[in-house]
């Protein structure tokens, strides 16, 4: 029986894991533990079912043999489902099955209602995703998307908004980490904007719901050159 151990970067952090069981059974079994830092130790009765199909543990940030020194401020949510995505991608994990244990739980929760709702990950976006700039991004964000400490967490035009005379197409997800109801507050401040909202979306909706996003912004861009013309 195949069994392999690792860890994975997570910005400047790293996710211990361990790979045991049959790679050419069923769709794989990852392990989300409890606690919060309650290491996966516990679970390993799980391995039983690895004649059946890969099982995949792995401790969070914060426990066992993965990084444990970690700012008591950055501590979120959001944080431990963005560091299971990227245990998934940098896995390579395409079809997986989430089994979470008490907090484990509400992550699986939590990882399946955010994100791209698109499964398997599209290949322009995995393209993206590998060859993306982690220094620039936690230079000018942070750590991760719930964890702004870098120059763009002030930034603020707001009360320069009026000023744009011109038309404007905002979109967004209904699951979108940019929340509608935000950009609802800027319409206020864009007479000449339109807000369109995708149901069935998180942060990409055109990959999520690319027919009716391409249609609404061939749409924009037609009617916005009737005018200038």
């Amino acid at each position: 029986m195949s069994f392999r151990e690792g860890a994975v970067e997570f910005g400047r952090f790293r996710t211990w894991y361990r790979r045991i069981g049959n790679a050419d059974g069923g769709a794989p079994l990852l392990v989300l533990h409890g606690g919060p830092g309650f290491p996966h130790d516990y679970l390993t009765t799980l391995d039983r079912l690895a004649d059946q199909r890969e099982v995949i543990f792995y401790d969070q940030l914060g426990c066992g043999r993965s990084t444990t020194q970690h700012p008591p401020d950055e501590w979120s949510i959001s944080l431990f489902v963005e560091e299971l995505a990227n245990l998934r991608f940098q896995l390579d994990l395409e079809c997986v099955h989430l089994f979470g244990h008490s907090w484990g739980g509400w992550l699986a929760l939590e990882y399946a209602l955010r994100g791209c709702r698109v499964d398997p990950l599209p290949a322009q976006l995995t393209k993206s995703w590998m060859a993306s700039a982690s220094t620039v991004y936690e230079a000018l964000w942070g750590p991760s998307e719930m964890v702004a400490n870098g120059p763009l967490a002030a930034w603020d035009v707001s009360t320069e908004l009026r000023r744009l005379g011109l038309p404007i197409l905002m979109t967004c997800g209904a699951h979108d980490e940019v929340r509608p109801p935000l950009l609802e507050s800027m319409l206020e401040s864009l007479p000449d904007a339109d807000l369109k909202v995708y149901p069935n979306s998180a942060h990409m909706a055109h990959l999520e719901e690319t027919e009716s996003y391409l249609s609404d912004l061939s749409r924009f861009l037609r009617l916005a050159e009737e005018r200038i013309t």
